[in-house]
């Protein structure tokens, strides 16, 4: 029984460890997420209007195709990438 108990407890360790590594990596995301949208903000905070809604427009295309190189001309520009 005592064997048991024992399995039991290193495996609940394991388990525990496992959920804070998780727990921090969710935690890392979501500050890294709230740095590049204030940089987007900040970026459309430059101007005005129907091109402030076009920077924040372009900014959230190139993070869901995961383009960061798109990201940083749009923020550097206010304009996506012509091809």
């Amino acid at each position: 029984m005592r064997s048991y108990y024992a399995e039991l407890f290193t495996l609940n360790n394991q388990l525990l460890g496992e959920y804070t590594k998780r727990a921090t990596n969710h935690q890392a995301l979501l500050d890294a997420l709230k740095d590049v949208n204030g940089m987007i903000q900040l970026a459309a905070r430059l101007r005005h209007g129907q091109p402030k809604s076009a920077v924040i427009l372009a900014c959230r295309k190139a993070i869901k195709a995961n383009n960061i190189h798109a990201l940083f001309y749009i923020v550097k520009t206010g304009r996506e990438e012509s091809r």
